[in-house]
């Protein structure tokens, strides 16, 4: 099976991040954020890769923004989680899939302390202009501290997004001792959530990460998901 027959086939029109399009109506949409919530180690920038990946491989242009990392450390992460998603769609043309992947996605990093929206924004601007590459999706891991941001900060990344044209999904990272609200939600996360139009939760159990949907756009998290994040094998599965 190569990629376009995993795109159409049963086994494609069900990969597990299907779910994410399912339950958003369509998806998170320009101009909007969505959060990945959890303690360290649970499987948040896996997550965050599984989406790009999806994207990619569905023709849509996706970029990761590291904070902190090489370009070289996050390809090869992202490489790794690739061979997994190869064996579990049955895909045997590995080269094509590449292809596709490398075709429709970027990586762009930043050395500590040095992000900042406006860098950000030059980045975007000089790949729009010069590499062609105008993002669907970007993804931004370790930025920013959920429990410092301002408003004015993700205001200004919400006028980013919808200024390039793309969504946006971020990382917040939580402790065994965060309150959180009834629903599940942060107060990280809480205080600022009108600016959030996701807000996904990872619930580590003994060998799975359950995923519970905090807030969605339509306002009622939905029922009857059962999808968890598999640290063996680092895929999202339904349970």
């Amino acid at each position: 099976m190569n990629v376009e027959e995993a795109r159409t086939s049963e086994a494609g029109s069900n990969r597990p991040l299907r779910v994410f399009e399912k339950v958003l109506g369509g998806g998170l949409g320009v101009g909007n954020i969505g959060v990945l919530s959890s303690r360290h180690g649970t499987g948040k920038v896996a997550i965050l890769t599984l989406i790009a990946i999806d994207k990619a491989m569905d023709g849509h242009h996706a970029l990761h923004v590291g904070l902190g990392k090489s370009v070289g450390d996050i390809r090869a992460y992202r490489d790794e989680i690739l061979g997994e998603v190869e064996k579990s769609l049955d895909i045997f043309d590995r080269a094509e899939m590449l292809t596709r992947v490398e075709r429709h996605s970027r990586i762009h990093t930043y050395g500590k302390g040095t992000f900042s929206l406006e860098r950000l924004r030059q980045t975007l601007t000089f790949a729009q202009k010069h590499a062609d590459f105008s993002p669907d999706l970007v993804e931004i891991s370790n930025w920013p501290d959920f429990e410092s941001v301002t408003r004015e900060d993700l205001e200004g990344l919400k006028t980013l997004a919808k200024d390039f044209e793309f969504e946006v999904w971020l990382t917040a990272h939580t402790r065994r001792t965060t309150h959180h609200d009834n629903r599940h939600m942060p107060d990280s996360l809480a205080r600022i959530e009108d600016l959030l139009s996701v807000v996904v939760a990872l619930e580590p159990e003994d060998r799975h990460v359950p995923l519970r949907f905090v807030k969605v756009p339509s306002g009622k998290p939905p029922e009857g998901i059962h999808l968890d994040f598999d640290p063996r094998t680092m895929l999202l599965r339904w349970r």
